[in-house]
């Protein structure tokens, strides 16, 4: 939108195999010359957007959902650039060192969810009580400091004080995984490939699981996330 280059107002996504984009925007070159042009194609999308979803039809029963479910699944797995999954390769999970603490001990963790691309978590493993635990996965946002973000910790190690096992890991390009040519902005760059940033946090947060399930101190049917 002038000085030869462009930024979306808005983006929309549509399942409706007829919808001309081209069509589209000649609707809105029309309207450029509103008074408030900028908000128009926002308001057009939102516009459209409405009456998609008002000719939706919402499962009316268990059955219905379920069925519905497995499509929706199947198309964001689709999406995430996942499907085929990945093919599930050896962790290589070393615990580096053990911190003990007030109720709980802290590990640094590293595991490989794809061979030689290293995840690095911390694992808060209670004191008490004895026996296999109870587990929580705890993926972070786009905090500074990553896992080590203060509420991300307090939220561990609260989780920790009340008996799960919880387990924590640097999203790709964030905190100690914050590296060249493996940052967050290499997001971007993935789309080439058919993935972004979140295609790995998906699998990385299973890889996750396929962990803990692994310790002999959880209880690998009791995972939450």
């Amino acid at each position: 939108d002038g000085d030869g280059y462009e930024t979306p107002d808005a983006v929309l996504l549509t399942l409706d195999a007829s919808f001309d984009p081209e069509g589209e925007r000649r609707k809105l070159s029309a309207l450029r010359d509103e008074p408030d042009a900028h908000a128009i194609p926002l308001r057009h999308v939102l516009e459209r957007t409405h009456a998609l979803e008002a000719a939706r039809t919402v499962p009316a029963t268990l059955d219905e959902w379920t069925r519905e479910r497995a499509g929706i699944r199947a198309r964001l797995q689709q999406a995430l650039g996942l499907d085929p999954w990945p093919e599930r390769t050896p962790l290589a999970a070393k615990v580096l060192r053990t911190i003990p603490r007030d109720g709980y001990s802290l590990e640094d963790l590293v595991f490989e969810s794809r061979p030689g691309l290293v995840v690095t978590a911390n694992v808060y493993v209670p004191t008490l009580p004895a026996g296999p635990k109870p587990a929580v996965v705890c993926p972070v946002g786009h905090w500074a400091d990553s896992k080590m973000q203060d509420v991300v910790q307090a939220r561990c190690i609260g989780l920790a004080r009340q008996g799960y096992v919880v387990l924590v890991y640097d999203p790709f390009g964030q905190g100690e995984r914050d590296v060249p040519g493996n940052d967050h902005a290499e997001s971007s760059r993935l789309m080439l490939s058919g993935t972004i940033n979140l295609s790995y946090m998906v699998w990385e947060t299973m890889r996750a699981i396929d962990y803990l399930q692994s310790r002999a101190d959880v209880d690998g049917a009791r995972i939450g996330c």
